[in-house]
């Protein structure tokens, strides 16, 4: 490139004379002015900012920050709860199989279990269209909601294997200190008779709990298990005794009962459910019972009726009971207790006295000589004619009538085993 000296620069490029002060090309001063100013303020206002941002430190820029400052700590607390809620689940689904629903009854009111009252099962149970583990579950979830926060899988697991195991060890009789809840002691009642036949003379006899044949009944035809049967009896006679019920109350009706310790009465009062009673036992044979009941002599009872009540009922006092309630019935309810001791004192002023072994009459055996038969064998009848063996614990229910249950571990056949001994023994005595 060609040198070019400053006289043909200056002659190419002209000298610039306007930006000096040319009418022509001349910026205004103030122009000029607020520009330098401008440029002077912005470095002193940079320099403020470096400045307090070098004194206090220079903090990474955290991101747009969230709506909710605790966002995070309530999605781990939401997790916690979500988890411990499926744990109480599974908890929940392991008790409903370690039970069935009678079986679970007596560990949901028990004071060793989840201490619930029986109205408080009952309103789930009773008339239930759910199916067993649903209402099971709902009694469970109304233990988890009197409980709060002590109502935990742990707590839940801990609760059934103590009550699995005091049920397992205790003695077949219990005794109870006064004030004891009617759950607990109702619980226990069952165990001192030896079936639900024995039951029911207590509970329709004047010295036990005194129910009308009607309300026995009724219980019988709403209530399909044993256990049910029984403690509803209770839970009547409960009701019919108001203010002067008492545990203490019940446990001396027993006690009274099984000693015979009965208050003498006149016979005028009798009721006529007792009346029921001693017919039964006096004609104790089933084959003489259905004698009397077909007899014109007697109830005068149709012969297919007393054929479908012996088909329908479980045991003999279920079957006599049965044609007696259909002879007062077939009177329209108008018969008394001194109309029946009529009829068996005319059945018995023109019937030889003999009893009945199938189809065939035998005379009567001395009551020495019968008693001694009836202990042979592990099996025996009673004096109301219908078969027993020895009594088993009421730790379980009943799936079908007469089906009892024990628990599958080798605990629970334990006691099964401690009880019968106990009962044999008694039996023996």
């Amino acid at each position: 490139m060609a040198n070019v000296d400053l006289s043909t620069y200056r002659v190419r490029i002209g000298l610039f004379r306007g930006g000096c002060g040319t009418k022509e090309n001349r910026a205004p001063t103030s122009t000029l002015q607020l520009s330098d100013y401008s440029t002077g303020l912005s470095l002193a206002i940079l320099t403020v900012v470096f400045a307090l941002l070098a004194v206090q430190g220079i903090e990474k820029n955290p991101g747009p920050r969230s709506s909710n400052p605790n966002s995070v700590n309530k999605g781990s607390r939401a997790d916690s709860e979500a988890s411990a809620i499926t744990e109480l689940d599974n908890a929940f689904y392991e008790t409903i199989d370690k039970f069935s629903l009678q079986q679970f009854k007596i560990f949901a009111q028990s004071k060793n279990g989840l201490v619930l009252s029986y109205r408080e099962i009952s309103d789930i149970t009773d008339h239930s269209t759910e199916l067993v583990d649903e209402q099971k579950y709902a009694v469970l979830t109304l233990w988890k909601e009197k409980n709060g926060k002590n109502g935990t899988a742990g707590r839940i697991r801990e609760v059934v294997n103590n009550f699995i195991g005091l049920e397992s060890s205790k003695e077949a009789i219990q005794d109870f200190e006064p004030g004891a809840r009617f759950e607990d002691v109702f619980l226990e009642l069952p165990r001192r008779f030896l079936n639900i036949a024995d039951f029911k003379r207590f509970a329709l006899s004047k010295n036990g709990l005194s129910l009308s044949l009607s309300d026995v009944t009724s219980i019988e035809d709403d209530t399909k298990y044993s256990l049910d049967q029984m403690l509803n009896m209770l839970w009547l006679w409960k009701e019919n005794a108001v203010n002067s019920a008492s545990t203490t109350l019940i446990m001396g009706i027993l006690d009274n009962y099984k000693k015979k310790k009965h208050p003498h009465s006149d016979i005028q009062d009798e009721r006529i459910e007792d009346a029921f009673l001693k017919i039964i036992e006096t004609i104790h044979n089933l084959s003489e019972f259905r004698e009397f009941a077909r007899s014109s002599n007697g109830l005068s009872l149709n012969s297919g009726d007393v054929t479908m009540i012996e088909q329908d009922s479980k045991s003999s006092f279920d079957k006599k009971l049965s044609m007696l309630r259909l002879w007062k019935q077939n009177a329209d309810n108008l018969v008394t207790a001194a109309t029946i001791r009529d009829l068996v004192e005319q059945y018995e002023n023109v019937t030889p006295q003999t009893t009945y072994q199938g189809e065939q009459s035998v005379l009567q055996q001395p009551l020495q000589a019968e008693e001694e038969s009836l202990n042979q064998g592990d099996t025996f009848e009673t004096s109301a004619g219908e078969r027993s063996v020895p009594q088993q614990p009421l730790l379980i229910g009943e799936k079908g009538s007469n089906e009892r249950h024990t628990f599958e571990t080798s605990a629970e056949k334990k006691i099964c085993r401690q009880s019968q001994r106990y009962h044999s023994q008694n039996n023996r005595v």
